[in-house]
């Protein structure tokens, strides 16, 4: 079952060190909105956005987008 936005995925090992921004960035990243538009819609600079996407990667041990994505479905948060 999909989580809504603004809730937090059910806890694990591997979803508790995310903050509910970093949940709200990679939905929008997976919804293929680009860092600027990120941005707009967040009203944040894009260096935020960009450093918002580089701690998913870290935190999720993801390579790209897609191991992003894979992990985001694992866990329910999409």
């Amino acid at each position: 079952q999909k989580i809504k936005e603004g809730e937090r995925p059910p806890e694990s090992k591997e979803t508790k060190s995310l903050t509910s921004r970093e949940i709200d960035i990679m939905r929008l990243i997976l919804e293929e909105y680009s860092s600027i538009e990120i941005a707009d819609i967040l009203n944040i600079s894009i260096n935020t956005v960009n450093t918002y996407r580089r701690n998913l990667l870290i935190k999720t041990k993801a390579k790209n987008t897609v191991g992003l994505a894979k992990f985001a479905l694992k866990h329910k948060i999409i």
